[in-house]
């Protein structure tokens, strides 16, 4: 590989230096040698090779693996030593780590990649890269690699195709969960989803109550409502403002079980319904009083919790947007829809003839 690797770089017009430095030998000479070279200038990278994977797992492997991981050590000390700009580590490992689900990674040199890490946070200015390999890598792919000045510090070739190292969010395993009982009456829970596009993952999680504040009043939830926005989020295809997934539930209906300073329109033990973006589905929310409203005689807490959202939209479009006035022809579009059918009841206010109306938008049925 050492040689093979030198003339794919030098076929490329790089220039190379070349030294040996095996586990046992002189490594106070060995140490010297580098020194000297590095010394000298010119150098922009250093490229160290290890030992060919032999295909032995045995119980030995362990053992030679804190070796090579010493040896690594030995060399890499040398580095932030070299006087002026010190240049970039790679280090080419063999399969020191599974990265298709066939690896059988090479205990003697898995180490090195926990070490690489250690080595590129103590010493930033060295850009430490790992490059992992598999008998099937050729030269000229790590030749192409170390000439491209790419960015990615953790790599490796599997099969002819180059792989990087992302991070990405993973579930807790069971026996990493927390678990806890809830009094539904006084405690605070919500329903989740843990994984967006995975309904499996839909769970009870606990949560602290927020006591209201200015303007603001606590529900105990008795019943709310699914609106299209939840199906949005529940499969992680809602396009929030700031890229955050809201909680599920907007529509909510309750008993009041708690107001904030300045709330005169409400009080506990009032029977109300109305609309919260912290989470409908909920034993308790927290909201704007504003947007609660007493529930009148004869409409349920599930009737309630059903029209908020649907008819608040069909009026604020209808009146806000639209601002359509008697003898006005509306066109409804999916008029058996959830947010149709209000704009089809939705009572019409007359307003001046100073303000002209205003023609509504073009969207359809969400």
């Amino acid at each position: 590989m050492a040689t093979e690797l030198t003339d794919s770089l030098k076929s490329h017009g790089a220039q190379c230096a070349t030294m040996s430095w095996p586990e046992h030998t002189d490594h106070a000479g060995a140490a010297e040698r580098l020194r000297n070279q590095l010394n000298a200038g010119g150098f922009h990278n250093v490229v160290i090779l290890t030992a060919p994977d032999n295909g032995d797992r045995d119980e030995k492997s362990a053992v030679r693996g804190v070796e090579c991981v010493r040896h690594l050590v030995r060399i890499t000390r040398e580095l932030p030593e070299i006087m002026g700009e010190a240049p970039r580590l790679h280090v080419v490992t063999r399969n020191a780590q599974t990265v298709l689900a066939a690896d059988s990674p090479n205990l003697e040199q898995a180490g090195l990649r926990g070490l690489l890490r250690v080595v590129g946070a103590e010493h930033p200015h060295l850009h430490t890269t790992h490059i992992d390999v598999d008998e099937h890598t050729q030269a000229e792919h790590i030749a192409r690699q170390l000439l491209s000045g790419s960015e990615e510090d953790e790599t490796a070739w599997r099969n002819d195709e180059w792989h990087t190292a992302r991070l990405s969010p993973a579930p807790l395993l069971p026996e990493e969960r927390k678990t806890t009982v809830v009094n539904h009456e006084s405690a605070g829970m919500r329903l989740q989803i843990r994984t967006p596009g995975d309904l499996q993952t839909m769970e009870f999680v606990a949560f602290d109550r927020v006591t209201p504040g200015p303007g603001e009043i606590e529900v105990a939830v008795t019943a709310s409502s699914i609106n299209f926005a939840d199906v949005l989020v529940t499969f992680g295809r809602y396009n929030s403002p700031d890229g955050r997934m809201p909680e599920l539930g907007t529509d909510f209906a309750g008993v009041v079980t708690a107001v904030g300073p300045d709330v005169t329109t409400h009080k506990v033990g009032d029977h109300v319904g109305g609309m919260s973006p912290h989470g409908c589905w909920a034993t308790f929310v927290t909201c704007d009083a504003n947007l609660a409203t007493p529930i009148p005689q004869g409409l349920t807490d599930a009737q309630a919790a059903a029209v908020t959202t649907a008819h608040a939209t069909a009026w604020y479009g209808l009146h806000d947007l639209a601002r359509i006035k008697a003898g006005d022809k509306v066109l409804i579009h999916s008029g058996t829809g959830g947010w149709a059918r209000p704009r089809s009841r939705s009572p019409v206010r007359p307003v001046p003839r100073s303000t002209p109306p205003r023609a509504a938008p073009s969207a359809g049925n969400c």
